[in-house]
């Protein structure tokens, strides 16, 4: 039978059967069963019978009799046990968040920053005896229906999203009998960065700042470019300084008097030497680094030129020291060129007796250190004497030697310093101190 009814329950202790019905007693209900239409209904105490207590159960001419504990219970067989009254339901109290308990009428509306909600329910079915349940959804957020015990009857929503939302609401009663369903509309504020406005605001600012990005990476990208330009037009100054037609014709015609005065011999030597400078400035000219070997090559064939300008009057020493493995150091091409040139023009050139010029690289504090020393008549009596001769032209010693530099530490992996000191002797200038220093640690 219970295959044929599944929602017999199996433990049964009483059994009556007539012509129409089949009478069962379990521990759940009293099961009537229809033979005719075979179908089930249940009695229960929610309806005035006490399952629990039946002793005996018996029939006569359309009447059930039951015994029981307490006495005899009889009624009618055809009897209809479905509970069809409607339960009542109300919305008993509304307590926000943010304003405490609020009317149960009207649409409510919350503060995003303080949305949580409780609302206790009520509702009646005196019939059901407490044996009903509510049904709750939120629209929005969910089609399906959540049941909740009468004797649970509050409902609570710690955080509601932003937005509109509609609260049904209704009571059932044991057979399934819905209440009329209440609603509630319940509006939670967006807060201001989940607003529209909120959103262009902040695409517009997030375009301005990409816009600003840009236009700083521009300009890096052009002062760079700008900064490369200079750098290389500065090189192209430097190469111009090392081949300026002075020391040309001054080394030319240096030469020229040697084969007037038929000297083979050294006008030949000269003029190689001069051809291997012009060859080696034209090769350095093409490169950002040269090492530290090259440029002294180059600075012994210029400055083997202007001995020859310069006779007997003159002489040099390039030392360089043991700590110094000129193969392995790298430096800019002309860079110490120029200030060579600056020691021969303005304090050797108007120097009388003899002139001294002193080169010297060493390792100080793990930098490389280029010591130029001249004992000529120093910058302020060759400022002088320039006011006097009143010379428009600047030469690129002193023009632009500063600013390359300025460039080089700007553009390059390394720091380069320049210091320049007045020599002294019996308050008197005695010649010219420079110290070119390559940092190694940058």
């Amino acid at each position: 039978m219970q295959d044929e009814y599944p929602e017999l329950e199996s433990s049964i202790k009483w059994l009556h059967v007539n012509d129409q019905y089949i009478w069962l007693s379990g521990t759940k209900a009293l099961w009537r069963i229809d033979i005719m239409k075979k179908n089930i209904v249940p009695f229960n105490q929610y309806i005035g019978i006490p399952h629990h207590d039946i002793q005996a159960i018996t029939s006569h001419e359309g009447i059930v009799y039951l015994g029981t504990k307490k006495g005899l219970i009889y009624f009618d067989e055809s009897i209809d046990p479905m509970n069809a009254v409607a339960p009542s339901m109300a919305l008993e109290q509304i307590i926000a968040e943010s304003a405490g308990a609020i009317s149960t009428s009207g649409n409510l509306n919350l503060p995003y920053y303080k949305n949580a909600l409780q609302i206790q329910l009520s509702s009646i079915s005196l019939r059901s005896k407490g044996a009903y349940y509510y049904a709750y959804r939120l629209v929005e957020l969910d089609s399906n229906w959540t049941f909740l015990e009468a004797g649970y009857g509050t409902l609570n929503f710690p955080t509601l999203p932003s937005g509109n939302h509609t609260l049904e609401v209704r009571a059932i009663n044991e057979s399934g009998i819905s209440s009329k369903t209440v609603t509630l509309y319940i509006s939670v504020d967006y807060p201001v960065w989940e607003r529209w406005w909120f959103y262009i605001l902040v695409t517009l600012v997030g375009l301005s700042i990409m816009a600003f990005l840009f236009k700083l990476r521009v300009n890096f990208i052009r002062k760079k470019a700008d900064q490369k330009t200079r750098l290389i037009q500065s090189q192209l100054t430097a190469l111009k300084a090392q081949m300026n037609p002075h020391f040309m014709y001054n080394a030319l015609n240096s030469i020229q008097a040697l084969i007037f005065q038929n000297d083979i011999k050294n006008s030949t030597l000269y003029l190689g030497k001069f051809s291997h400078l012009m060859r080696k400035i034209l090769e350095a000219s093409g490169k950002e680094l040269i090492s530290l070997q090259e440029e002294i090559e180059i600075l012994k064939l210029y400055l083997e030129l202007e001995k020859l300008r310069f006779k007997q009057d003159f002489t040099y020493e390039l030392i360089v020291e043991d700590e110094i493995d000129a193969h392995s150091i790298s430096l800019p091409p002309m860079l110490i060129q120029p200030y060579i040139e600056n020691a021969f023009k303005h304090g050797l050139l108007h120097k009388k007796g003899d002139k001294k010029l002193k080169i010297r690289f060493f390792e100080k504090n793990h930098d490389t250190i280029c010591e130029i020393t001249d004992n000529g008549i120093g910058r302020k009596h060759a400022e002088e004497i320039k006011a006097r001769l009143q010379e428009k032209h600047q030469s690129f010693a002193t023009q632009a030697n500063e600013k390359r530099v300025e460039l080089l530490n700007d553009n390059t992996q390394r720091n380069y310093n320049v210091w320049i000191e007045d020599l002294m002797e019996n308050n008197e200038p005695s010649g010219t101190r420079v110290q070119i220093i390559i940092d190694s640690k940058k």
